[in-house]
């Protein structure tokens, strides 16, 4: 039976409420205020929700803001239970997002009906998502024609950019909506969310182009001098900033040693990007991801290495194949083209990539590229860390 989220702020309605639904045997948590109900669906995950509309400091609008801008919330079904049922409150519940509306007092029959209808139409549009990713993966599999795949890869990137774009217009809803019952920290966290959702989207559209370039046989290098060094530390610091104080970056280099090559500035940072990102979505809040910059005759080593979930030794050989992802990445979002444009790139510049894993302990990549410049000897550690 479904799993069910009942938050309403009267306590012996909650009370009842919950009796009956779980006497028609559903699982039932329950919650006594908006916030309370936000970090209940946030820990348990529920089928569904139940969520009344008038309550104080967070009203029923702002908790299915607040849970629309999650990723792991913002698909689960959403009803209102309220006694304020007026064609404004429905229309702006349903544009929110709501799934439906149902008008206090509401008899037990009602309830248990609408709950079930919803969970019927959600569990048949999760199966076709399910099926589409299966003929997705069965034809990539099979090698099928490149018009087939690419515009089914778009209908799955069509749904990450929705994703994205969800957490978006509901951090900035909630941030006008009830910026004057916020402090300080909690207006950061959603300015935060913004910006690594647009971040991620414009990584995925960059990565797409890239690959489109590739196909169509189209790329010119525009070849410049690059300081590696000064790239890699302003790219470190820009994803410390973005992503709050839930990782340590450390970027270690040598003093007294230029890293200066010959590249195109795009690829490149589409390197550093790519790997470093993955860094921060595969690796726990707390955790340090290294970056090291290593200077020797004719070549530069970077070095980036995370306290991660690992790659399994049976992903290894096909990790740089584009559309391929590891088998236990679980719900993070991606697509598998990130890491192909990482090979790509770096094979066009003649360089060379190198990747260590073990499960459960961490990732390190290895990037070679030819260098311009001699180097000197003294070493120093240059860290740069996530305030």
């Amino acid at each position: 039976m479904y799993r069910v989220l009942l938050i309403e702020d009267e306590a012996q309605l909650l009370e009842n409420l919950a009796e009956n639904l779980s006497f028609e045997g559903f699982e039932v948590y329950t919650a006594g205020d908006g916030w309370a109900g936000v970090q209940a669906a946030v820990e348990q995950i529920p089928d569904i929700i139940v969520c009344d509309l008038m309550m104080p400091e967070l009203d029923g609008h702002g908790v299915l803001l607040e849970l629309r801008s999650r990723p792991t919330t913002s698909h689960i079904p959403f009803i209102f239970l309220t006694a304020r049922a007026g064609i404004e409150d429905m229309r702006k519940g349903m544009n929110l997002g709501a799934d439906d509306y149902l008008a206090k007092p509401c008899s037990h029959d009602t309830l248990v009906n609408t709950i079930n209808a919803r969970m019927a139409k959600y569990v048949e549009s999760a199966g076709r998502y399910e099926r589409t990713m299966e003929i997705l993966e069965t034809a990539l599999a099979q090698q099928h024609e490149a018009s087939q795949l690419k515009t089914r890869l778009l209908s799955m990137v069509s749904h990450d950019l929705r994703i994205g774009l969800t957490s978006i217009l509901s951090s900035e809803q909630l941030i006008k909506n009830y910026d004057h019952k916020m402090d300080i920290e909690r207006r950061t966290n959603y300015l935060l969310r913004i910006e690594r959702n647009v971040h991620q989207m414009l990584t995925m559209l960059d990565d797409l182009l890239m690959v489109g370039e590739q196909e169509a046989g189209g790329v010119v290098l525009k070849i410049d001098v690059i300081d590696l060094y000064i790239l890699s530390r302003d790219m470190s610091s820009d994803l410390a900033s973005m992503y709050g104080d839930s990782h340590n970056i450390e970027l270690n280099a040598q003093t007294g040693v230029d890293y200066l090559i010959e590249a195109d500035e795009r690829y490149v940072t589409r390197i550093l990007m790519n790997l470093l990102s993955n860094a921060f979505k595969y690796s726990d809040e707390g955790t340090t991801i290294r970056m090291e910059l290593i200077a020797h005759e004719d070549s530069v080593k970077i070095v980036i290495s995370d306290q991660g979930i690992g790659i399994p030794t049976s992903d290894l050989d096909a990790l740089f194949d584009i559309y391929k992802r590891a088998g236990n990445v679980g719900g993070v979002r991606g697509k598998g083209v990130g890491l192909a444009v990482v090979k790509q790139a770096v094979d066009m510049h003649n360089g060379n990539i190198e990747v260590e894993s073990v499960e459960e302990e961490g990732t390190t990549f290895i990037i070679t590229l030819p260098r311009k410049h001699s180097v000197s000897e003294k070493e120093e550690t240059k860290p740069v860390t996530a305030q």
